[in-house]
């Protein structure tokens, strides 16, 4: 398993949280219910570091078929959307879009990012007028 992968259950996953057919260890369900289709392996080993290290439990729900990396991109590929999109912002807004850039920076998903990036276009193409097209059509041309 790769740990930047970002992690989701898989339909057995969902099954086991809502039903317990599958009779998990209270620990490996505990770590299955926080898995939620944003946070990497990396991620939840941070989160739960204070237990100890509990890669070899993802891999073992990811071996039982619990939990699988999500489809989309790679966290590497991610990152470099999130930077070319920060990019762009400040080609468009120069320094007075630190903030928005900032907040850009958080998201830790596609999801994340295209909302984030949905929910500024108002107050951007407001701002902007037809300055702001050219970031949207990046935006576009980087998520879908």
């Amino acid at each position: 398993m790769n740990p930047q992968a970002v992690l989701q259950k898989t339909e057995k996953g969902v099954d086991e949280v809502q039903t317990r057919r599958h009779k998990l260890e209270q620990r490996l369900r505990t770590l299955l219910i926080v898995v939620n289709g944003k946070a990497t392996g990396a991620d939840l080993a941070r989160q739960f570091e204070q237990i100890g290290d509990v890669r070899p439990m993802l891999e073992q729900l990811v071996a039982q078929g619990f939990i699988r990396e999500a489809a989309g991109a790679s966290a590497a590929e991610f990152r470099e959307i999130r930077v070319q999109l920060s990019h762009a912002l400040t080609d468009v807004l120069g320094p007075a879009g630190d903030a928005i850039t900032l907040q850009l920076e958080e998201c830790r998903n596609l999801e994340e990012l295209r909302a984030f990036v949905e929910s500024r276009r108002a107050s951007l193409e407001g701002a902007l007028g037809a300055r702001s097209a050219k970031f949207f059509a990046k935006a576009k041309q980087l998520l879908g």
